[in-house]
């Protein structure tokens, strides 16, 4: 847990405070070696995938939505 959030209560801690930004997104076409390449240059962990103006996931979201 980060110094931002070990004193708060996280169950109300809004999301924004505590993401990466920016946002970093691949399309679902991308090729794995240039993701792979993008995180470890980035430093980055996750990142979002966008296919057709949709975020992926087990519900998807549009990306609209998305970035809020």
């Amino acid at each position: 847990m980060s110094e931002r959030t070990e004193n708060r209560d996280l169950v109300t801690l809004p999301v924004e405070e505590v993401m990466s930004r920016p946002v970093f997104s691949v399309t679902a076409d991308a090729l794995l070696g240039d993701t792979l390449a993008l995180l470890v240059r980035t430093g980055r962990r996750h990142l979002a995938v966008v296919d057709d103006g949709w975020v992926e996931s087990d519900a998807p979201v549009p990306v609209e939505i998305a970035e809020g």
